[in-house]
């Protein structure tokens, strides 16, 4: 049928646009600040993301959205990740996350996998699930509390940059 073809050749031009891009799971605030960053950068998205108005919103600054569950394979499959450069994984369920960094795993030896996790505890099962980076809301929290801190106490920008710099290497 017509619908048939529309849909494959639609595909078909997805599959070309979506080479060496970000897959970004989840377009909470963390997504959307990702997305943006790489839209600012020329850097092609794709979003994974359950929530209608979410997705919408995704939709609407022009990046390639799919409504859905990406624990599900395919929905990874259809935004391509096997030729993904860098899949970030910004949700909030811990469970789910793991799943999906596997499920990424896959699909794809290559892709870069950063994880955003609510938790330090959660470090190593993501890690073991094959992310590449997991960086802990709670961490990041501190070390902007520490940055204010130290802003109120008049150090220069670049000398706090080198200190968070040597924080979030530890």
């Amino acid at each position: 049928s017509r619908m048939v073809r529309v849909k494959a050749a639609n595909e078909k031009v997805t599959a070309n646009v979506l080479k060496d891009h970000v897959v970004i799971v989840g377009f909470g605030l963390n997504g959307q600040n990702v997305a943006s960053a790489a839209l600012d950068s020329g850097i092609r998205c794709a979003v994974i993301d359950p929530d209608i108005e979410r997705a919408h919103k995704a939709q609407l600054i022009g990046l390639h959205t799919l409504v859905g569950d990406a624990t599900n394979i395919h929905m990874l499959e259809k935004a391509h990740v096997e030729r993904a450069r860098v899949v970030v994984i910004a949700i909030a369920d811990a469970v789910q996350t793991k799943q999906i960094v596997a499920a990424v795993r896959t699909l794809s030896r290559t892709a870069h996998i950063i994880v955003r996790t609510r938790h330090v505890h959660e470090l190593q099962a993501n890690f073991e699930a094959g992310a590449n980076e997991v960086i802990p809301e709670e961490f990041e929290t501190s070390i902007e509390i520490f940055h204010r801190v130290l802003r109120k106490y008049l150090i220069p920008e670049a000398k706090i940059q080198d200190l968070v710099a040597g924080i979030r290497n530890d």
